[in-house]
């Protein structure tokens, strides 16, 4: 449907033009899906204990690449009057910090010791309530 979009603006002979308007931002999302796949594999090193420095300096570089170039193309969508790429740029911005909060939310959030997992509390141990986790 985006790719037909410029057919008010360039007329139907050439219509068939609105690939190369919707490249640049294929090109973005596809970037922007591989920092995602950095970012679930650092945050599953993360969780499982080991060494993530190698996953997540990648991730960052190509998030703020990612991120620039989305912002970029927002620009210049806007520019050039063209409110539907912008508002795609814009919801894959969207997409990209809601799922960095998410990622950061659970590397930060408390875990259970692994030792205490399956452990059925002594008598003399008071029993943890839901409210405490």
């Amino acid at each position: 449907m985006l790719a037909l979009s410029d057919i008010p603006l360039r007329g139907l002979p050439n219509a068939g033009l609105g690939g190369l308007t919707l490249w640049p931002v294929f090109g973005a999302t596809n970037q922007l899906l591989a920092a995602l796949a950095l970012l679930v594999v650092s945050v599953w090193l993360i969780g499982s204990g080991r060494n993530a420095v190698v996953v997540i300096v990648p991730f960052v570089i190509m998030l703020v690449i990612t991120a620039s170039a989305l912002l970029l193309l927002a620009g210049q969508f806007i520019s050039a009057t063209r409110p539907m790429l912008a508002i795609v740029s814009a919801i894959m911005l969207g997409l990209l910090g809601w799922a960095s909060i998410e990622a950061m939310f659970q590397v930060f959030r408390k875990r259970p010791n692994p030792s205490d997992i399956g452990r059925v509390p002594d008598n003399n141990e008071p029993a943890q309530s839901a409210q405490n986790e």
